[in-house]
C-alpha cells in the first residue's frame, strides 16, 4: 500500500485523528498529535489542478476516482458516488450505451515552514484485539483545501453512430474542460454530433467552488465545459475542505518506538476485491428491478413464461428457479434468495474489515458466502411479452407509425410496387405495400407484423425476394430481422403472397451468438446468403437454396452459422452481388475504422461456401458505419467485375469512393473524392445504366443532396451536387429504388420519425410526401 492514501472528508475531521481507510470510518480522535508551521496566506493562491476524462463502464469506476470506498454503499445499499448520498442513477446509468466521467480536481497549496512534529499517543489499554477499533489502520495526516467537481454523462445512441464515433466526439468534446481556445473546430464539431447523436443525461457533483453555475441553468456540453474551466479559479477564491490525507501508522516513528507487538490491517487487497464485490452489489439491485417487473407482468397478464424455451434452456444450471410465481422454488422464492445473497455480499466486507486477508481464503472450492450475480441470473425461467392481440393497424393519416433510427427496408415488386418493412419506437414490426404515383396515399396501411415479439433497438429489418420457377407464381419475399433477445428471426410469403409468422430460421441451434442487431442480406438466382454481426465483433455467415418450383415446396434448409473470423467489425456489414458472374462480396468496416473485404465464389463454382479471407484496404479512417456500394457495368470486358463503394471519411466527413476488381482492391485507385463534405449520414449509390452512377447523402443542414456521375456526358459527382429536398431528415441511408421507366424513388426518415419519399420524373424530383 502506498505510504498516503486519500479519502473524501466529513464533518468533524481534525489532524491526527485514527481512521479506517476501508470502511471509511473515523476512530480515536488524538491517535496522533500533529504540529505544524504554515506560511502566511498569500493574495495569489498556489494550485495544483488536474483534469480526468475518461469512458466508465462500472459505477464503482465513479466511486473509486472520488477515493469513495465501496464498502459505504454495499453497507447502505444504494450507489454513493460522493461519500455523502448518491448523485448518479443506477438505472440511467445501466441503461445507456456510454458513460462518460469528467472531474477536475484542485488542491490550493499551503506553504509549510518545515516538517510536521508527529507523535503517536498510544492508550494504556490498547491490544492487539482492539488496536483497530481505536485507532484504525491510518490516521489523518494532511486535509486539502480546494475542491473536486464531478460529473457523469450518461448517453443513449439514437441514431446509427457507433459506440466508437461517440467516445471518440466525447473525448474531442470535453477536453474543453481544461481550458484552450478551439482554433480548428474540432470540439465544437464534437459537440454538435453529440447532441445530434445521443440523448443526454448529466449528473453532477461537486464540492468547493461556492455557486458553480446558476441554479436555473440546465446542465449540457456547454455548461460542463464552462464549470469545468472556472472551477479552479472559483475554489481559489471559496475553498473546501474536501479530501483528507492519510499515512499509515507503520511509518510513524514514534509508533514504532511505542508499539512492538502490535501490526496494522492492511487492506490494500481487500480494497481492490471490494470494487468487485460493489459492481456484484449493484448488478443485484438491476437484478432485483427486472426481477419485481417480471413478477409485476405476471400478475398482470403482460408477461407469460416462455413455454418454448422451458424453464431454462441450458440443463447444466444448478437450482433453476420454477416457472411459476407462487409454488416452492419459484420466483417468489427468488426474490427471498436474491436478498439472501445481497445480505451475503454485506457480510462478507464485515468479514474483510475484521480480517482482510480472507480474500486470500477464497477459491473456486470456498467461495465467498454469494453467488456471482451472473450465475444467478441464468436460474430464472425464460419469459416472454403475453400473447396479446396486436394492435389496431393505423392508416397514414393515423400518424402513429413512428420509426426507430434507421430508413425503411424495401424489396422492389412487380408493378413498381414496394415493400416496406420498419422498426417502429414501439419495438415492433411494420409493414405497408407502396406503389409511387399510382396508389394514392390515404390507401397505403401500416400493417403490424410484429407477431409480439420485440425487435432489437439497433435492428432495421433486411429484405431478400427469389423469383418463382413456376409460371405467373409471385416471388417469394423474406425479412430478417434480430430480436430483442439476440437472436435472428424470419417471415416469408407463402404461395397467396400472404407474410407468415415471425420465427426463428430453421435449423439455427438455440444456443447461436447473440448478435448486435446489424445484418446483410443478398439473394442470387435461388440463393440467399445472409451475414450479422455477434456481441464478440464477429461476422457470422449463412445461406440456404430456396427450391420454390412447386406451390408446396418444403421450408428452406439454412446451413449453420459460420463464423468469419480474421477481424474484428463494427458497424453495418455490406454484402454485393457482381452482376457479371454472380460472385458475393462482403465489405464491412473493423474496429480500426478501416475498410475490409471478404468474398465467395459464384454458386456454381466447385467449392461455393469457401470464403476467400478477410484483406483490408489501408490507410482508412471511415467515420459513419454504413456503406453502399454498385456494380456499375462498364463497357470493357476486363472491367465488368468492378464494385464501386461508398464511405464517409474523416476529413471534413467527406464522401469517399473505393474499388474493388475481381474481388481484390484497386491497387492503383486511393480514393476519389466525391467532392460532398459536412456528409450527417452515409452516401448511397445506385446504377442509372453502364457508365452512370446516381448519388444521395444527407447534409450537415438535414437536407437530402443528390449528384450524377455520367462517363459519356463527363460529368464528374464532385460538380453537380444539388439540394433536392430539405428535410430535416434523419442520418440514415437514403434507400432508392428504380422504377421500371428509369425514374427514381427515394425513401428518407425525418427527423420526427416519420417516413416519406421523391419520386423523380424527367429526371427532376417532385414534392417530398409522406408515406
Amino acid at each position: 500500500m502506498a505510504q498516503n492514501l486519500r479519502a473524501p472528508f466529513q464533518s468533524g475531521m481534525v489532524l491526527g485523528m485514527g481512521f479506517n481507510s476501508y470502511t471509511q470510518s473515523t476512530c480515536l480522535n488524538t491517535a496522533v498529535t500533529i504540529k505544524t508551521t504554515v506560511a502566511p496566506d498569500k493574495p495569489a493562491v498556489p494550485q495544483q489542478v488536474t483534469y480526468n476524462r475518461k469512458l466508465v463502464d462500472k459505477l464503482s469506476q465513479v466511486s473509486s476516482n472520488l477515493n469513495v470506498s465501496g464498502t459505504l454503499s454495499i453497507k447502505a445499499g444504494m450507489f454513493t458516488g460522493s461519500g455523502g448520498g448518491s448523485y448518479v442513477d443506477e438505472t440511467t446509468f445501466s441503461d445507456s450505451d456510454l458513460n462518460f466521467l469528467i472531474q477536475v480536481n484542485v488542491k490550493n497549496e499551503h506553504a509549510e515552514l518545515g516538517p510536521p512534529d508527529e507523535t503517536f499517543n498510544l492508550l494504556a489499554n490498547t491490544t492487539p484485539g482492539n488496536f483497530s477499533t481505536i485507532y484504525g489502520d491510518t490516521y489523518i495526516f494532511d486535509i486539502e483545501q480546494g475542491g473536486v467537481f464531478q460529473a457523469v454523462v450518461s448517453m443513449k445512441i439514437t441514431d446509427n453512430s457507433s459506440k466508437s464515433d461517440i467516445e471518440a466526439n466525447a473525448q474531442i468534446a470535453f477536453s474543453g474542460i481544461s481550458g484552450g481556445v478551439d482554433a480548428t473546430g474540432k470540439v465544437s464539431v464534437a459537440k454538435e454530433n453529440l447532441n445530434k447523436s445521443t440523448d443526454m443525461t448529466i449528473f453532477a457533483f461537486w464540492e468547493g467552488g461556492g455557486q458553480v453555475k446558476q441554479a436555473e441553468a440546465a446542465w449540457s456540453i456547454d455548461e460542463l465545459i464552462a464549470v469545468g474551466g472556472r472551477f479552479p479559479d472559483l475554489c481559489a477564491a471559496t475553498p473546501s475542505k474536501s479530501f483528507v490525507i492519510l499515512k499509515q501508522y507503520i511509518h510513524l516513528a514514534s509508533f514504532q518506538q511505542q508499539v512492538k507487538s502490535i501490526s496494522p490491517l492492511s487492506y490494500e487487497d481487500a480494497s481492490l476485491y471490494t470494487a468487485m464485490l460493489l459492481d456484484d452489489f449493484l448488478q443485484y439491485k438491476a437484478i432485483w428491478k427486472e426481477l419485481n417487473n417480471t413478477i409485476q407482468g405476471i400478475e398482470k397478464n403482460t408477461i407469460e413464461f416462455d413455454p418454448v424455451a422451458g424453464h431454462n434452456p441450458d440443463p447444466s444450471i444448478e437450482n433453476a428457479f420454477k416457472p411459476s410465481l407462487a409454488a416452492k422454488g419459484g420466483l417468489l422464492d427468488a426474490k427471498n434468495d436474491l436478498l439472501t445473497q445481497t445480505t451475503g455480499i454485506s457480510s462478507v466486507v464485515d468479514d474483510i474489515a475484521a480480517n482482510p486477508n480472507i480474500i486470500k481464503t477464497f477459491t473456486p472450492d470456498s467461495p465467498p458466502r454469494y453467488m456471482d450475480p451472473v450465475r444467478w441470473h441464468l436460474r430464472l425461467p425464460a419469459t416472454r411479452k403475453s400473447a396479446l392481440p396486436p394492435p389496431p393497424a393505423p392508416t397514414s393519416l393515423d400518424n402513429r407509425i413512428t420509426l426507430r433510427g434507421k430508413a425503411a427496408v424495401l424489396a422492389a415488386l412487380p408493378n413498381n410496387q414496394h415493400d416496406i418493412f420498419a422498426q417502429g419506437t414501439d419495438g415492433s414490426l411494420w409493414h405497408k405495400l407502396s406503389t409511387p404515383g399510382v396508389t394514392p396515399q390515404d390507401a397505403e396501411v401500416w400493417e403490424y407484423q410484429g407477431d409480439s415479439i420485440a425487435l432489437h433497438s439497433s435492428c432495421s429489418p433486411v429484405c431478400a425476394s427469389v423469383s418463382s420457377m413456376t409460371p405467373n407464381t409471385p416471388p417469394t419475399r423474406y425479412c430478417f430481422v434480430i430480436t430483442s433477445a439476440s437472436k435472428l428471426y424470419s417471415k416469408s410469403t407463402d404461395a397467396q403472397g400472404k407474410w407468415t409468422a415471425l420465427q426463428p430460421i430453421p435449423g439455427m441451434a438455440a444456443d447461436t451468438v447473440p448478435f448486435t442487431g446489424a445484418l446483410a442480406v443478398v439473394a442470387r438466382s435461388n440463393r440467399i446468403d445472409l451475414v450479422a454481426l455477434g456481441v464478440n465483433s464477429t461476422l457470422y455467415w449463412t445461406s440456404t437454396t430456396i427450391n420454390n418450383s412447386t406451390t408446396t415446396s418444403p421450408a428452406p434448409t439454412w446451413t449453420p452459422f459460420t463464423p468469419l473470423p480474421g477481424s474484428s467489425i463494427r458497424g453495418q456489414p455490406l454484402l454485393i452481388p457482381n452482376g457479371v458472374d454472380a460472385s458475393l462480396s462482403l465489405v464491412a468496416i473493423d474496429l480500426d475504422s478501416g475498410l475490409e473485404t471478404n468474398s465467395l465464389p459464384p454458386p456454381n463454382a466447385p467449392n461455393p461456401n469457401t470464403w476467400s479471407g478477410w484483406q483490408a484496404k489501408p490507410p482508412n479512417t471511415i467515420l459513419i458505419d454504413e456503406l453502399s456500394a454498385v456494380w456499375p457495368g462498364h463497357p470493357d470486358p476486363n472491367w465488368k467485375t468492378q464494385i464501386d463503394i461508398m464511405a464517409v471519411g474523416e476529413s471534413g466527413r467527406r464522401g469517399w469512393e473505393y474499388q474493388l476488381l475481381n474481388g481484390r482492391w484497386r491497387g492503383d485507385f486511393g480514393a476519389a473524392d466525391l467532392g460532398k463534405q459536412g456528409c450527417r449520414g452515409p452516401v448511397t449509390v445506385v446504377s442509372g445504366g453502364v457508365g452512370r452512377e446516381e448519388f444521395f447523402v444527407v447534409a450537415d443542414s438535414g437536407a437530402l443532396w443528390q449528384a450524377t456521375w455520367n462517363r459519356d456526358a463527363g460529368t464528374e459527382a464532385g460538380n453537380s451536387w444539388r439540394s433536392v429536398a430539405a428535410g430535416p431528415f434523419r442520418a440514415g441511408l437514403p434507400v432508392v429504388v428504380r422504377k421500371d421507366d428509369g425514374e427514381w424513388v427515394v425513401y428518407l426518415v425525418e427527423q420526427g420519425g416519420k417516413l416519406g419519399r421523391l419520386v423523380s420524373s424527367g429526371g427532376k424530383f417532385g414534392a417530398w410526401e409522406r408515406v
